[in-house]
């Protein structure tokens, strides 16, 4: 069987393995590496389904809409549930789910527990994958695997992507980077490499809560929308 050299799922060292081709591929790495700073793995271009993994923070919903495009249709995991209840009394997926040039279905959860769910959205995948059109799926690691769901993929036909924050000085460069983005003194980084446990959020709050017991807090701006990956 061809092999390729493709990547763990490993949250922090990407060690390189031979996997079947007939397999999803795997790919590792932060949100950054995804986000067109570089140009994106061949094999996540070239596949219709791409599965993304990773704790929450790291930049999943981000990663998703970059690799779908702005247009996608966006189901969080209520509309994949309220999609899934309308499939079941039609019979059959709707026409907007079947057809729309790229998906993003972002926690679809509990799957091992739900055959008939999983039944239902594997249909959904068949009939995108002829088509040729892109699905993305978010796990969210409090809702289950979605093994269930990718298992049984044709061929070449899906890439997993595990996101996860970054470390040493790819830590220091998104800290340096926020600050900056800021137009604040590059005092209000200082001591954030420690922080445990550490994500963009946890950045986010605390070099606002340090600008705001400065008295130069954005009256407008909330942490939540401050965090560039």
């Amino acid at each position: 069987t061809a092999t390729t050299e493709i990547y763990t799922l490993s949250l922090h060292d990407a060690l390189p393995i031979s996997y079947s081709c007939s397999r999803p591929a795997f790919l590792t790495g932060t949100s950054a590496e995804y986000l067109g700073r570089r140009p994106l793995p061949g094999v996540l271009c070239g596949r219709p389904n791409v599965v993304l993994l990773g704790p929450p923070g790291c930049g999943k919903t981000t990663v998703a809409w970059f690799i779908a495009g702005p247009e996608a249709l966006y189901l969080d995991k209520h509309g994949t549930q309220n999609a899934l209840v309308a499939h079941v009394r039609r019979g059959s997926w709707s026409t907007r789910l079947s057809t729309t040039p790229a998906l993003i279905l972002d926690g679809p959860v509990w799957l091992s527990h739900r055959p008939a769910a999983v039944d239902a959205l594997r249909d959904l995948l068949d009939v995108r994958e002829a088509a040729g059109l892109r699905t993305v799926l978010i796990q969210d690691p409090r809702g289950g695997s979605v093994y269930p769901l990718i298992s049984e993929r044709s061929p070449g036909s899906t890439v997993l992507v595990g996101l996860r924050f970054p470390e040493g000085r790819s830590r220091r460069r998104f800290v340096r980077a926020h600050v900056a983005d800021l137009g604040v003194d590059p005092a209000f980084g200082y001591g954030l490499l420690s922080l445990n446990p550490w994500t963009y959020q946890r950045v986010a709050e605390e070099v606002h809560r340090r600008i705001r017991l400065q008295g130069n807090a954005p009256t407008d701006t909330d942490p939540a929308d401050i965090v560039s990956v």
